[in-house]
């Protein structure tokens, strides 16, 4: 993993901050234009927070996990003011 990537610990594993908030590796956006890389940052986040939120359900969430469903949460709205923000200045 490369040493510039945010790094996470959960269940006892190492991973990427982008795995942990958004599912997916951190140089996912790295050919994406800003706004392109925001809006598919929410998509993202939206989609894993909709599996954590299933899986919450079910009752079979640990409490790492249960924790990361707030925070994936909180960077789904974070990237949607994000974005609500740049449309009032375009």
């Amino acid at each position: 993993m490369d040493k510039k990537a945010n790094i996470k610990k959960l269940n006892g594993q190492t991973i990427s901050a982008s795995m942990y908030y958004y599912g997916c590796d951190f140089s996912t956006w790295d050919n994406m234009l800003y706004t392109e890389a925001i809006v598919d940052r929410k998509d993202k986040a939206f989609a894993l927070y909709a599996m954590l939120y299933d899986e919450e359900q079910k009752g079979v969430l640990s409490f790492e996990d249960a924790t990361r469903l707030n925070k994936v949460y909180k960077a789904y709205i974070y990237n949607k003011k994000l974005i609500n923000e740049r449309e009032l200045i375009l």
